[in-house]
């Protein structure tokens, strides 16, 4: 209940003093805010005049020890090798993806749900890739559906399963599933078949059909995380050293996120511990990259300390803070001088300014009261008075002066309704009055419009409708009392007025007649429902009645008859006997109709079942045609398959089945790839295929129009048969068929579901196992270059260093980098840099021999291994691929550029016994060749590892 006046006048004066005293604070708020803002501002502006000399000389100081850094960070690839296995693992699931949509479109309107479910996730359970890859099913709720080295935890809920550090990553697999639906997750597992837990970097994503979260992982490497430590140590040792400013006393410090001083060299006793020092740097930087901090610490060689600015970056690769500062005693005093000053005066702004504003509101709303009492709420109380009056009924007119203004039109008005209301009620008692006697009146509309005009015609509308009611009724009556039912209606009698009474009495008559012949038909019907049809009609009546009885009589004796053939015919019909019948001729009219439609039920009956008969038999061939496809070891023995149903079930003589992607066009059957019955053109240019354009058979019947094709070579026929298979929309393969008539064709076109059903059956499957295998291969491969990529190194070298052991031969090494490869991203785009990678890779492809191995070591590195040569020789082969690179252009938006590539050489076991060893000395001499001026060829000597330290 609210604690207000309810009065107009309270909350009008309420709402226009509220709006003043809002006005009125809002202007001395801005004011304020405005004045506020201009003495920060030129604070703020003194402050950093004093400054600014400072931060600048700041800023050079730490552009040198961020140069220096990232000269280091460039040596280290962790983001690189982060970002390979990223690719690896999408590339992996969505292929994955790809493969179970395509068996789930072709299968989920053929097999149960639940079949379908179990045959995916088998899928998923063999679908391993390179040593350790494979996949991982999870439900919204974190149930595990599927993991194929933990089938322990399968049809548990692992909602709570955390690593060893505490993190609940099966959640954070959810919550990233539900909010993008893909994406990377790391935490710490053991690998398969290991105890200690390492990093591990898993991708998820969403099958959609079943709201599955399907994921993957892989390891990075132990020797990744020491390089890049190595990598920081020398780079913080170099720092150390680094002095600037006109004394050389200016220094770098550096610290982690965590507030630990990791090298300071005047203060080495703080390395290694944290202070409050550093925790105020934490606090100050926040979320930003840089930071100037302003601190109290003592200048070297003494022990009070002293005012100090500091200039502190991250370096967000290693997560380290870099800073250097030098001391201010006189700046921050001053500046608290002048906040002082201003603070005071806008105070005294603030009482004056609230002074004045409060009276003149307050003048402006006895202004406003005033003129509101004399000219509008004395006038709106007299029209309250007189709404009043006609709420009472007291309809009397009442003279007013023309409105001039809208409360003077609003008298009028009043006066109008009053009069309208007042005719209104005259005429309703005109009528009811008319009604009561029973005879007709006239309606008087003079004057009305609008709703009450409406009103009065409604009225007299049903008073003539309700006056030829009567009439009706009573002819009603009459025929109730005749038995003839024609003009039977339901209204209902006795609520009529007085005049209308001496109908009833004859209504009455007519209602007995009708109660007998209704009471013997509702016996007969309660019998019927009970199932009891040996009944007769006892009841006599005469006219209609009688007639009713009559025929009701002879319905009860046709209905029992063909109810007893319709039980005979289904017992017969229950016991399997398909071909017994109704006599047709023994019925007439509906009866007939419905011997007949029985009869047409069980002959489609006997159809139905012959063809479901036929149908699982051919389902089974398939099913079985599906087993034995999935248990071919390879995609050919699947091909041969589609051989044999074409010319066994089919009998087709002359066909060929194509393979269709983006390039080319790729004949799969016969093997010997003789049958082309298309132009050459059409095999490097599949758009030319009207099949694959058009998605849809095409049909060959004769040259007068110059055939449905004008790539098919007319001269091997003029009849054939050109049927599309798609995958996800795209058309994958092309069977054509050759016939050598158009009767053959005609025939042909008859079979073309049935044949489409059978290769339907087959093509998913050779689909899943070219992809499976194209997996396996790219699991190997790096998708960018086609080089091999780490993991194949690894598998390999191992094998490759002993078979040398062996049979003592030399493995050459070659470590190759291209030089400034990050000005190229930078300038051009990663699109220009990734085509600059594919050429140098072609021109090394070009350069070595089959047996020579060429990886993809790291982002813009590549590693080579050479089989059994001689030291001359691969420092010669390595000196001409330079040159070639050299002489290579690269194109660009921008127009033509150059690149160079440094190489480190090292041999094994010339260098070392240990082949990992040997790759790591290749890696120095590689550092030493751009070190010493980039686009050089260096051999690894034990002397570089000197220099490098």
């Amino acid at each position: 209940m609210s604690i207000l006046p309810k009065s107009l006048k309270f909350r009008y004066m309420l709402v226009i003093a509220s709006v003043i005293v809002v006005t009125a604070l809002v202007s001395i708020f801005n004011a304020f805010e405005t004045i506020q803002e201009l003495s920060d501002f030129y604070i703020k502006t003194f402050e950093n005049s004093l400054f600014d000399d400072k931060r600048n000389e700041l800023r050079s100081a730490i552009q040198i020890a961020e140069d220096t850094i990232q000269t280091f960070y460039q040596i280290s690839l962790k983001e690189i090798v982060q970002k390979e296995i990223k690719q690896t693992l999408k590339y992996n699931s969505e292929l994955l993806i790809k493969i179970i949509k395509a068996y789930y479109e072709e299968h989920k309107d053929k097999v149960p749900l639940g079949v379908l479910k179990k045959e995916i996730l088998r899928m998923i359970r063999h679908a391993n890739y390179g040593n350790s890859g494979y996949f991982f099913v999870l439900t919204r709720r974190g149930v595990l559906l599927e993991h194929p080295y933990h089938p322990e935890l399968v049809g548990k809920n692992v909602l709570n399963l955390k690593d060893v550090e505490g993190h609940y990553f099966i959640k954070k697999f959810l919550e990233l599933a539900s909010k993008k639906g893909e994406g990377f997750v790391q935490y710490l597992w053991p690998q398969p078949g290991k105890s200690a837990p390492e990093v591990k970097l898993t991708y998820i994503t969403v099958f959609k059909p079943f709201n599955w979260i399907i994921g993957t992982g892989l390891y990075p490497s132990q020797y990744y995380q020491e390089l890049e430590d190595r990598v920081k140590k020398q780079a913080l040792n170099l720092l150390k050293n680094i002095r600037y400013g006109r004394n050389g006393i200016g220094y770098f410090w550096v610290m982690d996120e965590t507030g630990r001083i990791l090298m300071h060299p005047i203060w080495p006793e703080l390395v290694n511990k944290k202070n409050k020092v550093t925790q105020m740097i934490l606090q100050e930087l926040g979320g930003r990259n840089s930071a100037f901090v302003i601190y109290k610490w003592p200048k070297p060689g003494e022990k009070e300390p002293k005012l100090k600015i500091s200039y502190v970056v991250r370096f967000e690769p290693w997560d380290w803070i870099i800073g250097t500062g030098m001391y201010v005693e006189d700046i921050k005093s001053n500046i608290l001088i002048l906040e002082e000053k201003t603070r005071r005066h806008i105070q005294g702004w603030i009482i004056k300014s609230s002074i004045i504003s409060l009276l003149i509101a307050f003048l402006t709303l006895i202004i406003l009261k005033r003129f509101s009492e004399r000219n509008i709420f004395k006038r709106l109380k007299l029209l309250e008075y007189r709404l009043e009056d006609i709420a009472r009924g007291q309809l009397t007119l009442v003279s007013t002066s023309p409105g001039e203004d809208e409360i003077g039109k609003i008298e009028e008005d009043i006066n109008k309704v009053a009069q309208a209301f007042k005719q209104i009620h005259e005429e309703l008692n005109r009528v009811i009055h008319a009604l009561r006697e029973g005879h007709e009146v006239s309606l008087n509309l003079e004057g009305l419009q609008g709703e009450y005009r409406t009103i009065l015609e409604s009225l007299f509308t049903f008073y003539q409708e309700l006056f030829t009611a009567f009439n009706l009724i009573e002819k009603f009556a009459l025929s109730l009392e005749s038995g003839n039912l024609e003009d039977a209606n339901s209204n209902r009698m006795y609520a009529l007025p007085p005049v209308f009474l001496k109908i009833v009495k004859r209504l009455e008559l007519a209602k007995k007649n009708l109660l007998n012949i209704l009471e013997e038909i509702k016996e007969i019907l309660l019998k019927i429902e009970e199932g009891e049809f040996d009944i007769e009609v006892k009841t006599s009546a005469s006219g209609v009645y009688g007639e009713i009885i009559q025929d009701l009589g002879q319905i009860l004796n046709n209905f029992k008859k063909i109810l007893k053939q319709i039980e005979l015919t289904s017992m017969e019909v229950l016991k399997g006997n398909l071909n017994v019948r109704i006599p047709e001729t023994d019925f007439k009219g509906g009866y007939k109709r419905i011997a007949h439609y029985l009869n047409q039920i069980i002959s489609q009956l006997k159809m139905h079942i012959q063809s479901v008969e036929r149908l699982l038999q051919k389902e089974r061939e398939l099913l079985e045609l599906r087993e034995l496809v999935e248990e071919d070891s390879t995609v050919e023995e699947s091909l041969n398959r589609i051989s044999q149903i074409l010319e066994r079930k089919f009998g087709i003589k002359r066909y060929a089945f194509y393979e269709v992607n983006s390039e080319l066009i790729k004949i799969l059957l016969p093997h010997s790839g003789q049958n082309r019955f298309c132009k050459k053109e059409v095999y490097g240019s599949p758009e030319l295929c009207r099949a694959n354009r058009l998605k849809k058979t095409i049909i060959g019947r004769s040259k007068s129009w110059g055939g449905e094709c004008e790539y098919f070579n007319y001269e091997l026929g003029n009849y054939y048969l050109c049927i599309p298979f798609l995958f996800e929309e795209e058309t994958r393969y092309v069977l054509q068929i050759l016939t050598e008539s158009e009767e053959e064709l005609n025939s042909l076109l008859g079979q073309v579901k049935e044949i489409k059903t059978y290769l339907n059956t087959i093509l998913p499957i050779v689909e899943v196992k070219k992809l499976l295998k194209t997996l396996e291969e790219r699991s190997v491969k790096d998708g960018l270059t086609g080089l091999y990529n780490r993991h194949f190194l690894n598998e390999y070298i191992l094998k490759s260093s002993e078979f040398s052991l062996r049979y003592g031969h030399t493995l050459g090494i070659l470590m190759i980098d291209i030089d400034f490869f990050k000005k190229v991203n930078d300038e051009f785009g990663h699109d220009v840099g990734d085509k600059v990678l594919k050429q140098i890779a072609d021109i090394l492809s070009s350069r070595f021999r089959k047996t020579d191995v060429i990886v993809r070591y790291g982002g813009e590195e590549f590693l080579v291994v050479l089989h059994n040569i001689e030291e001359k020789k691969l420092m010669q082969i390595a000196e001409d691929i330079r040159k070639e690179v050299e002489k290579a252009s690269f194109k660009t938006p921008q127009g033509e550029i150059k690149k160079t590539i440094s190489i480190g050489v090292a041999i094994f076991p010339e260098d070392s016994k240990d082949i990992w060893e040997v790759i790591k000395f290749a890696d120095i001499a590689l550092y030493h060749a751009k070190k010493t001026g980039r686009n050089r060829v260096v051999r690894f000597t034990r002397a570089l590892i000197q220099t490098e330290l």
